[in-house]
């Protein structure tokens, strides 16, 4: 009894370590990770945040309380929240106009055994890809005017080429 005793005490020991190393892997990735992250327990507290996200909220998130509601996006996502826990879809993604931000925010359901229900949430800042997208249009558009302009310019170029020669000879 007091071998097996010792035994059950080294697994438990053993399963605790694993458990903390990987709780401390999660934490290193949701710390370094480009897109804010936020999981949400079945009452919409959070449980997991990471800085990339307080960074959209421009205001602190913390763990056990509800998300932030002030703020132009804060306003946006719990509105959006709302209507994606409303209906039955397990994921849903959407993008949010912020005052000069755009955030693309993906949202998941997530089941537990117990039943509860959670919710993953990415926001990933696109606001420099649309600036991108739209000087790209800009540049294009340049060059077909540019190609447009030119068109009608060559016969003409070609022609007073074709009347200085006649009027030379």
């Amino acid at each position: 009894v007091f071998r097996e005793f010792n035994r059950m005490v080294n697994r438990v020991r053993s399963t605790r370590q694993q458990l903390v190393r990987t709780s401390r892997r999660t934490e290193a990735i949701m710390e370094e990770a480009a897109v804010g992250m936020v999981a949400l327990d079945q009452g919409r507290r959070v449980t997991l945040v990471n800085p990339r996200a307080e960074d959209l909220f421009s205001s602190q998130v913390v763990v056990g309380q509800y998300l932030p509601r002030t703020g132009s996006f804060a306003e946006a996502l719990s509105t959006w929240l709302d209507d994606f826990l409303q209906n039955s879809e397990m994921e849903a993604n959407t993008e949010i106009q912020a005052e000069e931000n755009r955030v693309r925010v993906r949202a998941r359901q997530l089941v537990d055994t117990s039943g509860g229900r959670g919710i993953v949430v990415a926001m990933d800042d696109i606001t420099d890809e649309m600036q991108t997208e739209r000087v790209l249009a800009w540049g294009e558009m340049a060059r077909q005017v540019a190609h447009e302009v030119k068109n009608p310019l060559t016969p003409i170029k070609l022609s007073v080429q074709h009347i200085r020669r006649a009027r030379q000879d």
